[in-house]
């Protein structure tokens, strides 16, 4: 049996593959270890909360009007705690922070900011299904040229292409951290008996459309516009004979739907619907950095029409649907949806 020495923890990994591409491993990598760490405190908590199939709610509503839960909380309090410190990051953009959280940076660039959910899915946890944290790491230059100054919604609000780094974290049977810095996408596994995350999957490649699967919630189908009916119903049509048809599987949290797309293949779909005429996934710390992780796995993410990394944000906490997952099936959407998007100009 192969030594578990062998095997790179993630902090060796960041230290070799980051320094093989530069004469010196970035900054950057030390609030991806923040955020490993901020992983493995949530993932025990995450443990018990499953255990006990409790999911105590705080009484308040977070900025988007949903109710906060103790364990939401907690999760952002974790990632603040483990990352604040390192003088690369200017500020934090949270799902649980109504504004903008500046953090004094000492880096003559200004830093870099980060973008997060810190626990997508927790309305799940009261039944054990997986959820996570997902992560945007984005550059940032002072406008006025001094460290910290020039914090503006200007300079903040970038589109995902321009993301340094973006990934997350899976707390489910096993606790997975899934990275990319735009070279290829490398999931590491944590093992409970030191605690470290270990490479387990390296560049990984999302299925070709020999995977038919899709993965949508289609308890709003009465809410959709025409045409995602149609796309559905397309997946739906008998395969020609000899042919394999397509198969629905939906979990209901983003982290482990998209997981789900990375590893088997299919096509994702959170379309906009009558309600939410801008999607409800949110662009810059959700959709966004599945974006890129797709793209750089071989596959695409779009929000019906337009690729995700090319959208600017209008807001911290803007809207879009998204589609995402094989290339050739993110494709296919679009051409459905784009006759959508003609008759609404």
């Amino acid at each position: 049996m192969r030594s578990r020495t062998l095997v790179p923890t993630l902090g060796a990994f960041l230290e070799s593959e980051e320094a093989a591409h530069s004469s010196a491993p970035p900054d950057w990598i030390h609030v991806l270890a923040g955020l490993a760490r901020a992983g493995t405190r949530i993932a025990r908590v995450v443990a018990r909360t499953g255990l006990t199939g409790t999911l105590p709610r705080t009484g308040d509503r977070n900025v988007h009007g949903e109710a906060a839960t103790r364990i939401d909380q907690y999760a952002h309090n974790a990632v603040v705690e483990e990352v604040a410190a390192d003088e690369m990051l200017c500020c934090i953009v949270s799902e649980e922070a109504e504004d903008l959280m500046p953090i004094p940076s000492s880096h003559p660039d200004g830093g870099c900011i980060l973008a997060l959910d810190p626990l997508d899915g927790s309305s799940n946890l009261g039944v054990n299904v997986p959820v996570g944290t997902i992560f945007s790491l984005l550059p940032y230059s002072s406008s006025d040229g001094g460290p910290g100054a020039g914090l503006t919604l200007t300079e903040i609000l970038r589109p995902g292409r321009d993301q340094i780094a973006a990934g997350y974290v899976l707390y489910g049977a096993a606790t997975v951290l899934v990275y990319t810095s735009g070279r290829g996408v490398h999931g590491f596994i944590r093992d409970p008996e030191s605690g470290e995350f270990l490479l387990n999957r390296r560049d990984i490649r999302i299925p070709s459309p020999s995977a038919r699967h899709y993965s949508t919630n289609e308890a709003y189908t009465r809410r959709w516009n025409p045409r995602q009916h149609e796309l559905v119903r397309h997946f739906k049509r008998p395969p020609p004979e000899g042919a394999k048809g397509f198969s629905a599987r939906y979990i209901g949290s983003l982290v482990a739907d998209i997981h789900r797309t990375l590893l088997v293949g299919g096509l994702f779909m959170y379309p906009a619907f009558r309600g939410k005429p801008e999607g409800k996934l949110r662009l810059m710390y959700e959709a966004a950095p599945m974006g890129l992780i797709m793209e750089q796995a071989g596959g695409r993410a779009t929000n019906g029409t337009e690729d995700i990394l090319d959208i600017r944000p209008r807001h911290i906490h803007q809207r879009t649907p998204l589609f995402a997952g094989t290339r050739e099936l993110v494709d296919a959407a679009a051409s459905h949806l784009e006759g959508e998007a003609a008759n609404s100009e």
